[in-house]
C-alpha cells in the first residue's frame, strides 16, 4: 500500500511540475488541447471525403432477400454453400439442412452436405485478399 501512495504522489508531483513549469506549459497545452482538436477535425474531414454517402445506420428500409436470391446477386464465382451437421444424424438438424438445401439445388447452386468440419476448410479456402469461392458455410451441432 505504501508503494501505491508513493507512486501516486510521484505522478501528482510530475503533473504539477508540468502545469506550473513555464518552459513546459506551452508544450503541455499543445499536447493536451491543440493537437487532439486538430486530429479530430482532420479525421472528421477525412471521413466526409471518403465516405460521403454514409448514413450511419439511418436509411431506407429494404426487403430481406431469401438465400436463393442472395446467392444469385453475389458477386464473382460464389456459387458454393456448405452445410455441415456435427450433431446426431437423422434428426431435426438434418431436416433443417434439407429444407435449406432443396431450393438451392433446384436453383442450380453447388450445395455440399457434410458431417466433418474440415470440409469447410478444404472447400472454402480464401486467397491472400480474403476472397473465397464459397457463398457461405453453416456448421450445426
Amino acid at each position: 500500500m505504501a508503494l501505491l501512495w508513493r507512486q501516486i504522489r510521484t505522478l501528482v508531483w510530475k503533473d504539477l511540475l508540468l502545469i506550473f513549469s513555464r518552459k513546459s506549459r506551452t508544450s503541455t497545452i499543445y499536447r493536451a488541447w491543440v493537437a487532439p482538436i486538430f486530429v479530430s477535425i482532420y479525421l472528421c474531414f477525412i471521413f466526409r471525403v471518403y465516405f460521403p454517402k454514409a448514413t450511419y445506420g439511418i436509411g431506407t428500409p429494404n426487403d430481406i432477400r431469401n438465400l436463393t436470391d442472395a446467392m444469385q446477386y453475389a458477386a464473382g464465382t460464389r456459387n458454393d454453400i456448405i452445410l455441415v451437421n456435427l450433431g446426431p444424424q437423422g434428426g431435426d438438424i438434418d431436416r433443417v439442412i434439407d429444407a435449406i438445401a432443396t431450393p438451392l439445388k433446384a436453383a442450380g447452386r453447388n450445395v455440399t452436405l457434410a458431417t466433418d468440419q474440415n470440409v469447410v476448410l478444404a472447400s472454402c479456402r480464401s486467397q491472400l485478399t480474403g476472397v473465397t469461392n464459397c457463398f457461405g458455410a453453416v456448421e450445426c451441432k
